[in-house]
């Protein structure tokens, strides 16, 4: 039977509770990691969790959602309320925290952090807090959304035009298209956003001729080779395999035999394919692309 957590409306959130707050751990929304989202921790051992999906507050507005994260004027801290010694900010974990509760939460953070960068666990915030309470686990209550952020906040009609490719990017990664066949932007990113394919004409005798179009656009970062390299393994593999390119994206391609292959030949492209780059049997295992190979 899974765990009931309760619920509470940022009403509820008056200066009592601000006066029982000890820790704040804010984690910031990401590309592939989706929202953000806040752990507010009290010292009567409860837990607040305040996800920033559908939230107008946040981690660029917090200063409009309560008095405690109200910016420092100095740069010697990130929050004003620092200044008064009674709070510290620990920047590279984001952890605004009570000094009456610092050593004793710190004792054991910096314990199990270790043991993550060990790569054994994840350290999970409210659970440190719960131990350096002395209590098993924090009573939880979770923020209840009562409206989405396009009903609570004014839209504005801007057009975008997509003449370069930092406007390329900007709607491709912020803005969403929803199924009243209108786009929307709330500044965060969209996750699980589907991918557009466009079927080119490419002006090219040979598939692999494409990567000369493309020059230093594709390949040459991280393990992917450069695309002069690219082009000559292509024209390679169509060579020896019948090997064409169907698909390319900008960290992937994806090719077709149109020659049958022997046994002997499907088992040295997987070689070679295996060789080539560190990472090029991500989309598909050697079992899957051997038994089509086998079966085409």
């Amino acid at each position: 039977m899974g765990l009931e957590r309760k619920t509470f409306a940022l009403e509820e959130l008056n200066d009592n509770f601000w006066g029982k707050v000890i820790l704040v751990n804010i984690q910031n929304s990401t590309g592939m990691g989706g929202w953000g989202c806040l752990w507010i921790i009290t010292s009567d051992a409860r837990c607040y969790f305040i996800g920033f999906e559908g939230f107008p507050y946040d981690e660029r507005k917090l200063e409009e959602f309560a008095p405690l994260f109200k910016k420092s004027t100095t740069y010697q801290y990130r929050f004003a309320a620092e200044e008064g010694g009674w709070w510290k900010y620990i920047s590279n974990r984001k952890i605004l925290i009570r000094k009456d509760f610092y050593d004793a939460f710190m004792k054991i953070y910096e314990q199990e952090d270790r043991w993550a960068r060990g790569g054994y666990h994840y350290v999970h915030v409210p659970d440190v807090a719960a131990r350096a309470l002395g209590v098993e686990k924090l009573e939880r209550y979770d923020h209840k959304v009562t409206e989405s952020i396009e009903d609570s906040s004014p839209l504005k009609s801007i057009d975008c035009v997509i003449d370069n490719i930092d406007m390329f990017q900007f709607v491709r990664d912020f803005v969403k298209k929803e199924k009243d066949g209108l786009y929307y932007c709330d500044g965060h990113y969209v996750k699980n956003k589907k991918d557009e394919s466009l079927p080119v004409k490419f002006y090219v005798s040979n598939a692999y001729e494409v990567f000369s179009m493309f020059g230093s656009l594709w390949g040459g970062w991280n393990d992917c080779p450069e695309w002069r390299t690219v082009e000559r393994k292509s024209k390679e593999w169509y060579e020896k395999y019948g090997a064409e390119i169907i698909k390319i994206s900008h960290d992937s391609l994806e090719f077709k035999c149109y020659k049958k292959l022997v046994t002997e030949e499907i088992e040295q492209l997987m070689i070679e394919i295996a060789e080539f780059a560190p990472n090029s049997l991500d989309l598909a295992n050697y079992e899957t692309i051997t038994e089509k190979l086998r079966r085409e």
